[in-house]
């Protein structure tokens, strides 16, 4: 569930070429420990509670007409095997950065969340 423009990222994946565009977003954990460096036995550094960035899915894809060709109708395939294959091809996968909020409802229980305004 998001309030992204997807009309935006629709426009981006035709101007590219891409194959498949994924809207990414950021995601932010503090380790809530100090983190500690080795090596062997000897201690080398130490990190308070560090912040780690990574870029991550949201689940929101656009897709060419002719990837979606690809997919056998009787076969249960996911995203990412979508997404893989696509790339061992040598196609155009892009990233549109999804800033705007977005919930992700890919279990009952965050479907649920969403529609109570959790």
């Amino acid at each position: 569930v998001t309030q992204a423009d997807v009309g935006a990222m629709v426009d981006r994946h035709r101007q590219r070429g891409d194959v498949v565009t994924i809207g990414v977003g950021r995601y932010v954990h503090t380790v809530p420990y100090g983190c500690v460096r080795r090596s062997g036995d000897l201690v080398t550094g130490i990190e308070e509670k560090p912040t780690l960035e990574r870029e991550i899915n949201a689940g929101i894809y656009v897709l060419d007409p002719a990837v979606v060709a690809r997919i056998a109708p009787d076969r249960a395939i996911s995203m990412p095997e979508i997404v893989a294959d696509a790339i061992e091809r040598g196609e155009r996968v892009g990233a549109f950065a999804v800033d705007d909020e977005w919930i992700d409802v890919g279990r009952h229980d965050e479907l649920d969340g969403a529609r109570q305004g959790r």
